[in-house]
């Protein structure tokens, strides 16, 4: 089983906070299905910032093979929206710029 690549640095949706650690723990096992859980991950083409990904894909073994480094955590789609506003614009008033992907990258050497 590949094991999934958590960034240090990392965001939540609201809504997915009080369940987020055991979330990731069972991602992590491999053997549970999570409904209502959605990553914002490194997108695979390298050309793209970020994906949404919904967890239950990590059920197929080449998805989570192929699956970059996870920046976040939401529990639906319109609050991965969200996330990925807020990584927007953290990244807008840090850089001045929208290289999303170059951005969380900092944020890791950082930590």
């Amino acid at each position: 089983m590949e094991a999934l690549k958590w960034s240090k640095f990392f965001y939540l949706g609201p809504l997915v906070v009080e369940r987020a650690n055991e979330a990731r723990r069972k991602l992590d096992e491999g053997n549970a299905v999570i409904p209502s859980v959605f990553l914002i991950t490194e997108a695979a083409n390298p050309k793209n910032q970020l994906e949404i990904l919904d967890s239950r894909n990590l059920s197929q073994a080449v998805v989570r093979k192929n699956l970059g480094r996870i920046y976040g955590m939401a529990e639906n789609k319109k609050e991965a929206m969200q996330v990925l506003e807020s990584i927007s614009e953290d990244c807008l008033a840090e850089t001045g710029g929208a290289d999303m992907r170059a951005f969380l990258e900092s944020k890791i050497e950082e930590n």
